[in-house]
């Protein structure tokens, strides 16, 4: 089997870069005096008076990843009326966010990344909503945008802090959906995406299988968000997306190279890529007849 290079975005990043450099001058937030950690067995007092003492844009993935990892209280989690609870949450935020978007989430997975923010909580005011939402589109973007080999390996597969690959975009979603960000902007920029990396993450992920047929649902994960998941259902099964993803599969299999068209994963049992295209095309058309 030929190595896949990942497919690199040149476009996006300065912005991302710069909406970063905004969330740091917008959440220049001291620390409260006690963090909401646990220090029985997730942190340390030594990583305590590290992730005090250390400025917030030179705290390391490890650290940061501890202070996420740990057990808090039921308010972190849930509407955290107590502004120094804020306040510590908004402290880390911005390099949290810098981690993010270079493909590493300070925790387990994308999945569970943004501890601590919610946005239906009032404390995140109109200012700290636009920066999070024009965040959250940029990094998508640049997500579309760059295809790794392994894009689902999450970081504890490969080793917690090797160099990271790329996210699925399923994942990414997730992140956003259970944070309560609003996804439409983001499935329509999907949508508008006419590079080939944007086309492999909706070929080559599950989770396009899932709703494409009106009797199939999407995987528990996208449940902590009921009316989420019904955007992101809608969506797929909408006629235009139908269509503009099927017209995309038989473009790409009729002008493609032979050597891409039959790559597949390490796994011998996957499919080539010329059969996931067909196999996409197949799912999209079941009950609609796009080029007809």
């Amino acid at each position: 089997m030929t190595e896949r290079e990942p497919y690199v975005a040149v476009a996006g990043r300065e912005v991302l870069d710069a909406i970063v450099a905004e969330a740091y001058e917008r959440w220049d937030c001291p620390l409260p005096y006690e963090l909401d950690v646990c220090l029985h067995c997730c942190v340390s007092e030594s990583v305590l008076r590290r992730l005090r003492a250390t400025p917030v844009r030179e705290i390391g993935p490890s650290f940061l990843a501890e202070y996420y990892d740990s057990a808090h209280s039921s308010d972190w989690y849930g509407f955290a009326h107590r502004r120094t609870l804020h306040d510590e949450i908004k402290h880390f935020l911005p390099r949290h966010l810098e981690m993010i978007s270079g493909y590493r989430p300070c925790g387990f997975d994308y999945e569970v990344a943004l501890g601590g923010v919610d946005l239906r909580d009032p404390a995140w005011d109109k200012s700290d909503r636009d920066i999070l939402s024009r965040w959250s589109v940029a990094f998508f973007e640049v997500c579309l945008a760059e295809y790794g080999y392994a894009p689902s390996v999450s970081n504890l597969d490969k080793g917690r802090y090797s160099d990271p690959d790329p996210p699925g975009v399923d994942s990414v979603l997730v992140m956003f959906m259970r944070r309560h960000f609003d996804l439409a902007p983001l499935l329509e920029l999907w949508l508008r995406a006419g590079s080939l990396p944007s086309l492999l993450h909706f070929v080559e992920h599950p989770i396009m299988e899932r709703p494409i047929l009106a009797d199939r649902r999407l995987t528990d994960a996208f449940y902590g968000n009921p009316e989420g998941a019904a955007v992101v259902e809608q969506w797929f099964r909408r006629p235009d997306v139908k269509a503009h993803f099927a017209e995309r599969c038989l473009d790409v299999a009729a002008t493609a190279s032979a050597e891409f068209l039959e790559q597949t994963a390490d796994c011998a049992c996957c499919w080539s890529r010329r059969d996931q295209f067909e196999n996409t095309f197949d799912l999209l058309t079941w009950d609609l007849e796009v080029l007809g």
